[in-house]
């Protein structure tokens, strides 16, 4: 097993295992290896046990984890191309929750409303519809939220 540890791994992958034999504490890693030329994920979990003679041998398992590992990625990949896009979007985009009040706005939208992100979370955005479309703005809520 240890051969198969990635060479970029087995420092962190040698360094968690002896701290783990010196505690006599459990052994828990999370890292890659290397089975037929293919790079799997794996988290690892394992007891330290010594022998009568002063050997130590470990009691655990394995399990590949490279499928929930890569859907992590592209979930990351995601949420950078969704962050981008909200960050970067010359519109005003912005959340509101089920009450009507902010609970994220874009920069678009602080240069649009002229008020600052941190006046607009929390708050209603009533502040930012002019008086007379008020009622309108907020039956078009009321039916978007539904």
């Amino acid at each position: 097993m240890f051969g198969a540890v990635h060479p970029d791994d087995r420092e962190q992958f040698h360094a968690s295992m002896a701290a783990a034999a010196r505690s006599q504490a459990p052994w828990r890693w999370t890292g890659r290896i290397v089975v037929d030329d293919a790079v799997k994920w794996i988290e690892g979990c394992a007891r330290p046990q010594q022998l009568h003679d002063g050997a130590i041998v470990w009691d655990g398992l394995l399990r590949d984890i490279t499928e929930v590992h890569e859907a992590a990625l592209q979930l990351r990949a995601s949420e950078n191309r969704y962050r981008s896009l909200f960050a970067n979007h010359p519109d005003a985009v912005f959340l509101l929750d089920a009450t009507g009040v902010f609970q994220s706005a874009n920069p678009a939208c602080s240069a649009l409303s002229g008020y600052e992100n941190d006046e607009m979370l929390g708050g209603l955005f009533d502040p930012l519809v002019v008086p007379e479309q008020l009622a309108t703005a907020r039956a078009q809520v009321g039916r978007a939220l539904k």
